[in-house]
């Protein structure tokens, strides 16, 4: 998907748009804004979910933990899950810091 958003012209073939120009470019930031934050968000969970699924009975299943990605992402924290294997950890501080470089480059891109 996320090479359909290099250009509007790919953008416009995805979603079945006869020409680029009718799609505006706000409408095409903004779709690679929410694209970004739902890879970030599922590639996340994912890693972390086969990092802790085995030992960690809170990450029972994807859901639990994107629900857990999500909550640490917006830095709410609510305390209720937390990983507990070195691999689960570190893969949580990558996602905290891809979270916070790519989310306010993908903002400024929007708002430009």
């Amino acid at each position: 998907i996320r090479r359909f958003l290099r250009d509007r012209q790919s953008f416009a073939q995805l979603v079945g748009a006869k020409h680029a120009d009718s799609i505006s470019p706000f409408t095409f930031r903004l779709a690679q804004f929410i694209t970004t934050i739902f890879m970030l968000v599922f590639i996340s969970a994912g890693l972390i979910y086969n990092a802790e699924h085995m030992v960690n009975p809170d990450f029972s299943n994807f859901f639990a933990t994107a629900y857990f990605v999500l909550v640490t992402l917006t830095t709410v924290g609510f305390g209720d899950l937390h990983p507990v294997t070195a691999a689960g950890r570190a893969v949580v501080c990558l996602t905290i810091l891809l979270g916070v470089a790519l989310v306010p480059i993908e903002l400024s891109k929007l708002l430009e």
